[in-house]
């Protein structure tokens, strides 16, 4: 993925080529509770999503880094969920019984971010990861009541800008989207725009706008939109 910079002469909007291809993938770590609010760690939860077209057995499959889980027999459908949580009484009195919560894992996720790693019965990694509590990841899943979502799950699950903070409720209490749809699910990875620049810093002097724009599937257009303000009121935007 190669940085593409950008000189644009007035603030920044991107258009992508294409999505890429979906990566081929079958059981991955699609959603990640780490730290609830008020420090509810026996809320915390991972959930996992089967991408592929058959159904999966779990039998065997574990967590090995970040927190120790095996996975006990039991078949995850074709574009299902299944949600392995610290403390299954406390997650089905919060987000009800209907949710699969097939497992409970061993000690806690660490709130300032840690690798996790998933492996299939035959050792093999089947995903990994390392999520942090600071940009570039969402702010939003620390304390503050998102969980960590998963944009595309085939994408790569390494990649900050294919995660995104979930829809945070309206009260400080656990939010998130487990056993379901990512609310941030999308066709692909947004681009990341980074080093926002203008210069001059002088009235009445053009000004000149410049961003670094990197995307894994191509950029066909950036587009600069702006306002004036003056007195506190908006006098022109593009």
């Amino acid at each position: 993925m190669r940085p593409i910079p950008l000189l644009l002469t007035a603030g920044v909007a991107v258009l992508l080529l294409a999505p890429a291809p979906a990566l081929h993938a079958a059981v991955v770590v699609n959603e990640v509770m780490y730290h609830p609010p008020s420090d509810r760690d026996d809320l915390q939860f991972i959930e996992l999503h089967n991408t592929g077209p058959e159904a999966v057995d779990l039998a065997g499959w574990k967590f090995t880094k970040g927190v120790e889980c095996e996975l006990p027999a039991g078949l995850i459908p074709a574009g299902g969920f299944a949600v392995v949580c610290r403390d299954p009484k406390a997650f089905r009195r919060h987000y009800g019984s209907n949710v699969l919560a097939v497992a409970n894992f061993e000690g806690r996720l660490k709130h300032g971010g840690e690798r996790l790693r998933l492996e299939r019965p035959d050792g093999s990694i089947a995903d990994t990861f390392k999520y942090l509590d600071r940009s570039p990841w969402p702010l939003g899943p620390d304390g503050y009541g998102a969980s960590l979502e998963r944009r595309v799950p085939g994408a790569a699950s390494d990649d900050p800008a294919n995660w995104g903070g979930s829809a945070l409720p309206k009260a400080r209490v656990a939010g998130g989207t487990p056993g379901a749809t990512n609310s941030n699910s999308a066709a692909h990875v947004p681009p990341q725009v980074d080093t926002v620049q203008f210069s001059p810093v002088v009235p009445e002097q053009p000004i000149t706008v410049t961003a670094q724009v990197t995307s894994a599937v191509g950029i066909r257009d950036v587009r600069v939109h702006w306002r004036s303000i003056q007195d506190r009121n908006e006098i022109g935007r593009a």
